[in-house]
């Protein structure tokens, strides 16, 4: 839209050449023209185009908004690996009780009639020091610098240090896990600068539900009552409404047993949850 200073501008020189009387009506509509013409190019960012400035918003939506992209991306990654890998073992990362099933250490969550399962604040620590092994931080420092790389070849300035960067614990929700990234760093183009400082990550999760079905599980067994699987999902002939996991068991090996729990709905990768733990008899 054309606004009041445009509009006051042409009244002007209406007013200007009106006075001298040294120009006729059709040089006024040109010059009009020509600066409509102006005004209409320089709302639609052709200026932009031929490197003549960058407006904010431009500068904004096509320079910072994929940056943040990218260290979502990767640290994205990380975090559905962690929540994967820490889910298996029964909640922790490097388990101090557990037995060997499938190359994964399975923890206890019952052991000497004492309840072992964490809590998920504690599953939460484990997942984030899943996320700062070396290994983990290698690759989400690779996965982040190949992006701004690619944000570089643009012609963007990409100011940042690894060393800004943290991982706090996520914070296991209802249907999502949700991880601060503690990150600065700024970009650069030509007189435009941004900052950008700290982002969030959530990713849809079935860890929650699944969890509070191993709360029940683990709560009969390691209370004495023992926990049937056929009167937890089924009533009636009829299967309750648990769609978080499904339960299965093995067989009792020496004095433990392992249980299985696995979500319905994949995670971030693709693959399914799974929340195994070991249950001593």
């Amino acid at each position: 839209m054309i606004n009041e200073t445009f509009i006051s501008l042409v009244r002007n020189l209406f007013t200007m050449f009106n006075k001298r009387g040294q120009v006729t009506v059709f040089v006024i509509l040109g010059i009009v023209l020509v600066a409509l013409v102006v005004f209409v190019l320089y709302v639609n960012g052709v200026f932009v185009k031929f490197g003549l400035g960058e407006s904010r918003e431009v500068f904004v939506g096509s320079q910072v908004e994929p940056s943040k992209v990218v260290v979502r991306d990767c640290v994205e990654r990380s975090l559905v690996d962690g929540i994967l890998f820490v889910s298996i073992q029964g909640g922790y990362f490097d388990p101090v009780l557990y037995e060997t099933f499938g190359g994964f250490d399975i923890s206890y969550a019952c052991e000497g009639g004492v309840n072992h399962l964490p809590m998920l604040n504690f599953i939460g620590n484990e997942i984030a020091q899943f996320m700062n092994q070396d290994s983990e931080i290698e690759r989400i420092h690779d996965c982040i610098g190949d992006g701004f790389g690619s944000i570089e070849s643009r012609g963007v300035n990409v100011d940042y240090n690894f060393a800004d960067l943290s991982l706090p614990s996520p914070n296991i929700l209802n249907d999502q896990v949700s991880q601060d990234i503690i990150f600065s760093y700024s970009l650069k183009k030509g007189d435009e600068t941004a900052q950008v400082n700290d982002l969030r990550v959530e990713v849809p999760s079935n860890l929650r539900g699944v969890y509070d079905i191993a709360v029940d599980v683990v709560n009969a067994e390691c209370g004495g009552s023992g926990f049937d699987i056929d009167d937890y999902v089924w009533e009636h002939g009829q299967a309750l409404d648990i769609l978080a996991a499904s339960i299965a068991n093995g067989p009792v090996v020496e004095d433990h047993q392992p249980w299985y729990l696995e979500s319905y709905a994949a995670e971030g990768n693709g693959q399914l949850l799974k929340f195994h733990f070991v249950i001593e008899q």
